[in-house]
């Protein structure tokens, strides 16, 4: 197990496309965050969950039920089933807290300055964009979801999952809900709704216990969370330590960066 200052945080980055340009942004990762997160490369590039990483994965099919089966009627991973690809992986990883991140994740600045903020904090999900069903009733992705008959619609929860921190206690509660085919829907929907309903702590990463500091931007009311600097479209096509130039606001998380890899910018 690694530890890095007294805690025990490791971190997935998951990726669907293998290229050198994506490696030497995971290696900035890990170089600048050595002593807070030991990182994991997960590639899973197939439409089901199938991850290549160097430590053996927990049967998706197996450990999740009713989701994997879900994920198969869905006709893969892509629109809201990526849980079940980073769940299993996560549940395989012995640590207190794990971080799952996409490759198109990127940090204007140092990784350390923006890890270094959750060393001590035991939130047991920690992710942007959080908003109740009250707060944005308007969201595409509602219509899909189910959960048990006593959780009312106003505990309902969204999120926007590029990054995300799970507790190790989080990921088990979670396995075991989805399992009992009462929740179904987006995984932005069930991750954060499970973990409030379950009674675990959840907080956007927008808010930091520094006041004068901000992780990122975006605005939610917007369907592609423009404007923003952690926006759903448009995409950016250079990371940071490629051309910081291009990066206006230091100190940010940006989401979408597509180096080489096939532009979504279309519903």
């Amino acid at each position: 197990m690694f530890v890095g200052l007294g805690h025990s945080h490791h971190g997935i980055f998951l990726t669907h496309v293998s290229s050198a340009r994506i490696r030497r942004h995971f290696c900035r990762l890990q170089a600048e965050t050595q002593g807070l997160v030991h990182w994991h490369l997960v590639l899973n590039d197939g439409r089901h969950p199938n991850p290549e990483w160097s430590m053996p994965s927990s049967d998706a099919e197996a450990l999740l039920g009713v989701r994997h089966a879900d994920m198969l009627s869905n006709g893969g991973v892509q629109g809201g089933y990526l849980d079940t690809v980073c769940m299993p992986c996560a549940w395989s990883i012995d640590a207190s807290h794990i971080w799952v991140m996409e490759y198109d994740v990127d940090f204007s600045g140092h990784w350390a300055d923006f890890f270094k903020q959750f060393v001590s904090d035991e939130t047991d999900l920690l992710t942007t964009t959080l908003l109740s069903h009250p707060a944005d009733p308007d969201w595409y992705w509602w219509q899909f979801a189910k959960a048990p008959a006593d959780v009312p619609m106003h505990r309902w929860m969204r999120g926007f999952l590029p990054i995300m921190r799970m507790s190790k206690a989080l990921v088990e509660d979670y396995v075991g809900a989805v399992r009992s085919g009462q929740w179904r829907g987006h995984y932005e929907f069930t991750v954060p709704t499970i973990a409030s309903v379950m009674g675990r702590s959840v907080r956007d990463i927008r808010d930091t216990l520094d006041s004068q500091r901000v992780n990122y931007t975006n605005t939610p009311s917007d369907w592609q969370l423009q404007p923003g600097s952690f926006v759903w479209r448009p995409s950016r096509s250079d990371y940071f330590h490629e051309n910081p130039q291009g990066f206006d606001t230091r100190g940010l998380l940006f989401h979408p960066i597509k180096p080489d890899v096939a532009n979504w910018e279309t519903a």
